[in-house]
């Protein structure tokens, strides 16, 4: 298998996975939420049937614990993944074998609650020195987030140990906090993702933009024009009539090597300039050489449009000539040929015939 498509197969089970640990990290806060809704009692007296609620309040503990190896699974490698696992499944275990007791009567979830919360207070150490070790090593999850997670942890463990020493009546007093700098931490990590997600848009179309530009004249770059090509192309088959107009700067050799290449720019962004005021508003522009340059116009009475712009291009060649500030007197050959039946690179080529014939008939 060739290296970009390992590359890009680990690019999408990396970005799988990170879905898979956000979605199981948002499930797992509203699972806490739920608990922590609970765990008030506000609910009970508001129904006056605490068993069902208390019920849902032992479930959403689970659910926690469930959740946790599952995040744990997705984050962790080697022989912590494993850990991960176990947590996972005793979890499950344990939800499957105090539900039986509990449904069936023969040991209520409350008298269980006291081994369960033992249960979760080694969880929530294991969760917080993992997460801790986790933040420290990587930056494939927002360390915001991470970090309410542990913190969520530490607070979550410190009610369950209040609940084992006292018998406290409010289990969620601490939790509660932990679960708001979570919900907080979430919302930064959304934020911090769509930020992100801004900027490397921003990125990609400058790096675009610079790809397929040229850096001395400002217009489009060879490269450009041949991510265009497709589409003229496309043009050309539906009947479209495409002319190509090619230009060359005359004399531009013996500038560089008389004057030097800083003169030599001079003429070469005169001539950018000059192409651009008069074709840029009717066609595409290109510096496809280092004297070469192309415009592609789309129009089906091209070649009158071309007449017309010829008219502008040379009056601009003229004005720049006359003018006593510029050194240099500027040549700029042209020749140009239309078609709506043959392809761009065969309409380049005859273009550029023509421009090499006039390029002739100038030096003579």
């Amino acid at each position: 298998m060739r290296p970009e498509i390992n590359n890009k197969k680990k690019k999408m089970e990396t970005l799988e996975w990170k879905d898979k640990t956000v979605a199981y990290i948002g499930i797992l806060t509203i699972c806490i939420g739920i608990y922590s809704a609970l765990e008030t009692y506000f609910l009970q007296y508001m129904f006056d049937n605490s068993s069902i609620f208390q019920v849902a309040s032992y479930i959403a503990i689970f659910f926690i614990g469930i959740l946790i190896g599952l995040i744990g699974r997705e984050i962790l490698d080697g022989k912590k993944k494993i850990i991960a696992k176990i947590v996972y499944w005793i979890t499950v275990i344990l939800f499957i074998l105090t539900s039986i007791m509990n449904f069936t009567g023969i040991l209520e979830y409350h008298y269980l609650m006291r081994y369960i919360y033992y249960y979760a207070v080694i969880l929530s150490i294991v969760v917080f020195m993992e997460g801790y070790v986790y933040i420290k090593n990587q930056n494939s999850i927002s360390n915001s987030l991470l970090f309410g997670v542990c913190l969520f942890s530490v607070t979550f463990a410190c009610d369950c140990i209040r609940y084992i020493a006292e018998g406290a009546i409010d289990v969620c007093a601490y939790t509660r906090i932990g679960f708001l700098v979570l919900v907080i931490t979430i919302l930064i990590s959304c934020i911090d993702s769509v930020i992100k997600m801004m900027q490397k848009g921003v990125y990609a179309d400058l790096y675009k933009q610079m790809a397929n530009t040229d850096t001395l004249t400002d217009l489009n770059n060879r490269n450009a024009l041949i991510l265009d090509q497709k589409r003229y192309d496309e043009l050309i088959r539906e009947k479209n009539r495409v002319g190509i107009a090619m230009f060359d700067v005359n004399e531009l050799k013996y500038v560089n090597d008389t004057f030097g290449h800083d003169q030599g720019d001079i003429l070469i962004k005169a001539a950018a300039d000059i192409i651009k005021k008069s074709f840029n508003q009717h066609g595409k522009c290109y510096r496809v050489g280092g004297d070469e340059f192309i415009c592609v116009l789309v129009d089906d009475n091209v070649d009158k449009q071309y007449d017309k712009i010829l008219e502008v291009f040379i009056k601009l060649i003229d004005e720049y000539n006359a003018d006593i500030q510029h050194k240099h007197k500027i040549q700029i050959a042209y020749g140009f040929f239309s078609s709506n039946s043959k392809k761009l690179e065969e309409i380049w080529q005859k273009a550029d015939e023509l421009m090499y014939e006039k390029k002739k008939q100038m030096k003579k």
